[in-house]
Parts: C-alpha cells; structure tokens; sequence
C-alpha cells in the first residue's frame, strides 16, 4: 500500500464451514485459494496464512457426533503450499440445523493467539467462508451461558454460544478483522452482523476470479482503513476530491481521477484508466491492460497483472513491477529521477535483469521471471544502470545443505559444510556457530567444522551449523558416521572393523584382527597375528612375527575380491580367498596358498610352500629351498634363488628352471610340470650358476616342451636316468626317463654341439 496508507504485515486466516450445505460451495472457494494469497501478497510481501475450520455443536440436534466447534488445521505459515494443501485436504462432514457455529469459530480464533501464531505489530485478518446463518448467545436453550473462553466445555456442547458482543470483545482484544465470505444470499445477514460487531468486511463467494481477488483486497483496504469510494462490478467514473481518497473501482473497464490530494486509487479488475491528479498518488491498476498516469508530483504506480501503460508525469516517479505482472510499458521514464521497484524479485534476478537489459529501437527492455518485462520508451542502455532501480534490500537467505561425513573415534576430522551450500545472490557464506553433540568435540576451525568423537564412542552422531551471507542466516544438519578407533597397544589385542573403509593398526602384541566389509588397510605388527580381510579391496601387511592371515572369503562372491597381502618377517600363513589376489610372504619360512583367482605370489626369502589354487597363477618363489605347485589353471612359475621343487599341477603350465642368476648360490631345481602341456623355460644367458643341475620329472613328448633362451650352446646326452642337457659352460638339466633322440624336436631355441 502506499508510505500515506500505512497497512501493517498481514496474519491471514483462513476459517472455513464444513458442514454439509457447503459442499458445493467448498470446491470455488479451494479453486480461489491460490487467487486469494497472491492478492494478499501483492498488497503485502511478508504475509502469512493460517487454516482452520468449523461445524457445529455436537449434541445430536446441532450438529452430529462427528462434528465440532472449531478446530486449528494449520498455524499461521510462510509456505504458500502447505497452505493451499491444507485447503484442498478439507471436506464437509454434517451439520444437521440451519445455523452453524461460525460466531463461536471466529471468537476461537481470537482467543488462540499462540496456537494460530500470531506475529507481534500485524494487521490480523480472518476471512470466514459461509453459506448459512450463524447460532448466537440464548439458542441453546437450557445450556449454561458461554463464558467466553478458549475451552470448548463438553467440546462445545457445555455452554451456549456466545453474544456477538463477547464475539466483538474478543476480536477488538486480539487486532482480528473479519472478512465474511459469503453466498449471496448471505450478504445481507453478515452486513448486519459486521455493523453489529462494529468491524469487519462482507464480501461475496464468487467463481469469477478476479471480481473475488477485487472483493478480497477492498476488504483489505478497508481492515487498513483505506477506503472513501467503493466502485462497482460495472463500469464506473469516480472522481475524488481535494482531500485523500482512497478509490476502489472493483470490476469493469473504469475510469477514475484522484484529483488533488495524496490519493490511493485501485482500479480492480477490468481495463482501466487510472489518473492521479494533483498530489503524491498511489495507483494500482489491479487486473486487466490498464492506462496509469502519476499527473504532478512524486507518485507511485502499480500496474499489477496484465499488459499496462504507465506515465508517471511529473516529479521523481516509482514504478512497481511484480512477478507475473505481464508486459509493461513505462512513457516517459526520467534518467536520474525516476526509479524502478523491482523488490519484489530475488535480488539477483533484479541485478540480470539491469545488466542483460536490450536495446530495441529506441526503447530499453528488461526481462524478467515469469514472463514478466519492462519496456522504457525513448531510453538507451548508456543511461540504464543499477541506480536506476530498487532492488530486494538484502538479497536471499542462504541455503545451507545437510551433510554427510565419515570420522574416526578419537581423531579429529575437517568437515567442509560450506562446499555444499549456496547463496544465490552471491555472498560470501561463512560459519556462525555450530551445535554440540554428548558424543564428540565440535569446534569452527578455518572455515570449516572440526569433529572428534570421544575414544569410547562408535555409530551415528549428528549436530547443526548455522552459516550467514552478512544478513541472513539459515541452519543446516551434519550426519556423522563414527568409525570404532582401531588402533591396538603392545598387548593380545582383538580388533573388528566395520562395513566402511577402516584403517586398522594392531601394533604390538599377538592381536586378533578382523577387517569385515569395506576396502581395509591392517597393519598386523609386531606379534603373531591372526588377521581376517573380510569382504573388499583390502591392503594387509602382517609385519614381524609368525602370523596367519586370510585375505577374504574362500568363495561365493559375485564380485570376487582382489587383496594385497605382505606377510612380513617371520614364518607366516597366508590364505589368499576368492579373488585376484596379490600374496607376499617376506622374510621366513612361509606357506601361501591362492585359493580362487587369477593369484600373483610372492615367496620372497625363506623355504616357502607356495600353492596357487584355483585358477591361473603367477608364482615367484624368491631366495630359498622353495616348494612351489600351481595348482589347478595355466600357471607361470619361477623358483628363484634356491634349490626349489616345482609342480605344474593341471593345465598348461610355463615353468622357470635355471634361476641362478648369481654366481656361487648352489640352485638345484626339481620340476615337474603336471597334467597339461606344459612349457619348461631355461633362461640360459642370464644364468650365473653354471654348476646347478635342475630334473624335469615327468615330461611328456607329446605335449610338453622345452624352450631354451639366451642361444647357449649345448650338448645333449643320454643316460640310464634319462637326456642330460648339458652346457659347455657347465650346468645340466636332466630330463628324467627321456631319450636325446625322441626330445630333440620338442626342444625351442636348441643350439647343440655335436
């Protein structure tokens, strides 16, 4: 409204007859809810809205068992939909008289103020939607006399129905104006009842949209104390006077002259032509194309919905554009007098609008949401700036995301909850105050929220943080998992992780370790460990000491794991489970075995026991007297250092002989390749151990085969134990039940010396 007719925020309720002769009459007034707030708001950005109902007594005469006096179904809300949500939710029950409760409803009303949330310093508005006539004091013969409080005695049926002169008390103590929404043949009745109660509006249910928006906001004036002339739903001519009007058209194509004065004039509905005179005038143009001139003085124009014309005429102008307002056009826009009052967008919105502005012919044009534009007619971008209009004072409230973080018991975790929140003006956000937890430490740090959960706790915390863009501020939740504190001492400890991604550390002592689900990392230590990797990806270092580790689960998995595993010093056990598994033994004496997967293993120093499983295995068996078997699968081994016995097992095995790669180290190897074509490989260059002398066991001529690298010359001999190949360097292998003559042509890479 305008700075002359001052109209507080606005609590607006809605208080509704559910009884059964307005089943009819309750689909219009759900279809005009919508309309309702947005002239509400149109009049007052900052309004809120409340919903509640009525029906009768119910006492079997008045009203059924089912039926009630009043009853709050949403307290006052800034969320238009939960609003229209709960109108839409209600439906009409019985009412079994003539007359309902809606003065004993409507005195409710004022005798709730906290239960409705009423706001301090607002103008109170309570708009009662009724087809009926209303039961008032000394109709409930007998009942004893209403004593005008907020306890509905027996649920209403302990008491008469009030006067409306307690009715009138209770609305002049709360600040309530009634808005009696009626049937036609209401109006009359409630007119009467509004003279009595010495306040209130009577306006009339329609389906016609904008002539109910024009009753609705009249009504509002009125609550306001603005209005002197009141139009009709035709087409008037309303002249005002030399004081200050307040002129309402409602509907049709009306003219009206403010004249002198500092006037509000509200054409309503309609196509109108609006003109303010002499004075610092208000014009609202309501619904329609409407023709707004300001005349002299400093003058404010609001074109409101459709397609409007504005002139704003002498004097420093304020033009008020709203979303949804249609396709505006402004005549005589004044650079460096006039402004444009776009407070009503999002500040941003206001800032694209001046910045993307276009120049069009001669004319300026702003684009806003919602369809929504301004033409300037005779403008140009050179004089278009950000001083030249009003924005939203402080911009939005920033929107603080809920967040999501993992954190160790005893350890302190950063949590950056400002990467997930927005401001969409574009401020900077920064943190205020963060809430508290019995379980955890919370401090602000640097921006961000440092966490440390007490040693002892383990499971789901959560705590709030409030950021601020410098005006406005807004609360958000943090959901922590907190992950147990894995970490052992110098004694036997037993140690069990979680499904998450743990990092476990048994340090000394012999521990029990187990790592469950999650991709884990298990430090075993110093000590005889027993450690288990459970389900995922993990990393597995034994460390010094005899330990027995399992990589995984042995099998039955769809997705099959893939460890790492290091056993470590000392004479370890090592399972590797069902998965391509990366198995390590270290120093000592170790015994690995791959089970399922496509397994690489390590043997590393130390006489190991070195068994694939399942699958096609690569096996290293290092320095030391090595026992190595591949298993079922195609294989690849290779004994290293040491004199190592080496079985193929089933499948086509490639198996690595001749590993002396330094000279002086006796390295004597036992192979034997297995079921299968297998492949025996001499990397004979490479060899430094010209005195070692490896068997081949079991070689079948028919499918297994020799390969010989390197291009070394030898000499092949027949013995009572079978070929000897011999280099005249020195070292020999002996194929064992084989005659020279029946293995020369399996034999690669065979350079002889006859």
């Amino acid at each position: 409204m305008s700075t002359r007719f001052t109209c507080p925020t606005i609590d607006f309720v809605f208080l509704q007859d559910l009884s059964g002769s307005f089943t009819d009459d309750l689909p219009i007034l759900k279809s005009q809810i919508a309309n309702v707030i947005a002239t509400v708001e149109d009049i007052n950005q900052n309004a809120d809205f409340a919903v509640a109902s009525f029906i009768d007594k119910p006492n079997g005469v008045f009203g059924a068992a089912s039926d009630y006096v009043y009853q709050t179904n949403l307290a006052l809300s800034s969320d238009n939909a939960a609003v229209i949500a709960s109108v839409n939710a209600l439906s009409t029950r019985s009412g079994m008289d003539v007359k309902e409760a809606q003065l004993e409803a409507l005195m409710q009303v004022a005798l709730r103020p906290g239960e409705i949330g009423f706001r301090a310093d607002t103008k109170r508005i309570v708009m009662l939607s009724t087809d009926s006539a209303f039961h008032q004091a000394g109709d409930f013969a007998g009942a004893p006399a209403n004593n005008g409080d907020a306890i509905l005695d027996g649920n209403g049926v302990g008491e008469d129905y009030p006067s409306i002169a307690q009715a009138a008390a209770a609305l002049v103590a709360t600040g309530i104006f009634p808005v009696f929404s009626v049937t036609a043949d209401q109006k009359a009745l409630y007119q009467t009842l509004v003279n009595d109660l010495g306040t209130g509006a009577v306006v009339v249910l329609s389906a016609n949209s904008s002539d109910f928006a024009d009753a609705v906001r009249v009504a509002i004036a009125k609550a306001c104390g603005h209005v002197t002339q009141e139009g009709t739903e035709g087409t008037d001519d309303m002249e005002g006077t030399e004081f200050e009007d307040g002129m309402f058209g409602l509907g049709g194509d009306d003219r009206m002259n403010g004249r002198a004065g500092d006037d509000l004039v509200d054409g309503g509905s309609g196509n109108d032509i609006i003109k303010g005179g002499k004075g610092a005038d208000e014009l609202r143009g309501g619904t329609g194309a409407d023709h707004l001139d300001g005349g002299k003085a400093r003058d404010t124009l609001n074109g409101g919905l459709g397609n409007d014309t504005l002139t704003g005429g002498g004097g420093r102008d304020t033009f008020v554009i709203n979303p949804g307002g249609g396709s505006d056009t402004i005549t005589d826009f004044q650079n460096a007098i006039d402004v444009i009052d776009l407070s009503a967008f999002h500040r941003f919105e206001g800032v694209a609008a001046v910045t993307s502005a276009l120049q069009v012919g001669t004319t300026v044009v702003l684009n806003l949401p919602g369809g929504t534009s301004v033409t300037l007619q005779g403008f140009t971008l050179a004089e278009l700036g950000l001083e030249d209009v009003i924005l939203e004072p402080f911009g939005d409230a920033p929107v603080a995301a809920n967040d999501i973080a993992t954190a160790t018991a005893n350890k302190r975790t950063l949590i950056d909850v400002l990467a997930n929140d927005t401001d969409v003006d574009g401020d900077t956000l920064s943190l205020v105050s963060v809430g508290s937890s019995p379980n955890a430490t919370i401090t602000i740090k640097g921006g961000m929220i440092s966490y440390k959960a007490d040693a002892s706790f383990s499971g789901a915390d959560s705590f709030t943080y409030t950021i601020t863009d410098g005006n406005f501020t807004h609360t958000a939740t943090v959901n922590v998992t907190v992950l147990p504190n894995l970490i052992g001492n110098n004694l036997a400890n037993v140690l069990v992780g979680t499904q998450f991604d743990d990092l476990i550390k048994g340090k000394g002592g012999d521990d029990t370790i187990t790592g469950n689900d999650g991709n884990d990392t298990i430090l075993g230590g110093n000590g005889a460990d027993i450690i288990n990797g459970g389900l995922g990806l993990d990393l597995i270092r034994g460390g010094t000491g005899n330990d027995i580790i399992t990589a995984g689960p042995t099998g039955g998995l769809d997705f099959p794991d893939k460890d790492t595993v290091y056993g470590g010093n000392g004479n370890d056990q090592i399972t590797g489970g069902w998965g391509d598994d990366i198995l390590n033994g270290g120093r000592g004496r170790d015994t690995i075995l791959g089970q399922q997967g496509d397994d690489r293993i390590f043997g590393n120093g130390g006489n190991d026991t070195l068994d694939g499983g399942v699958e096609n295995d690569e096996i290293w068996g290092g320095a030391g007297d090595d026992i190595i078997i591949g298993g079922t699968g195609n294989d690849q081994l290779r004994g290293g250092l040491g004199q190592d016995n080496i079985s193929g097992g089933d499948g086509r095995d490639q198996i690595y002989g001749s590993g002396g790669f330094k000279a002086g180290v006796s390295d004597n190897d036992t192979l034997s390749g297995g079921l299968g074509a297998d492949n025996f490989i001499f990397l004979l260059a490479l060899d430094q151990n010209l005195n070692g002398d490896d068997i081949i066991t079991d070689y079948d001529i028919t499918q297994d085969r020799i390969q010989l690298d390197g291009d070394v010359s030898v000499q092949l001999t027949d013995t009572l134990a079978g070929v000897l190949i011999e280099q005249v360097t020195g070292g020999s292998i002996l194929v064992q039940d084989i005659l020279a003559a029946d293995i020369r042509a399996t034999i690669s890479g065979l350079n002889e010396v006859l």
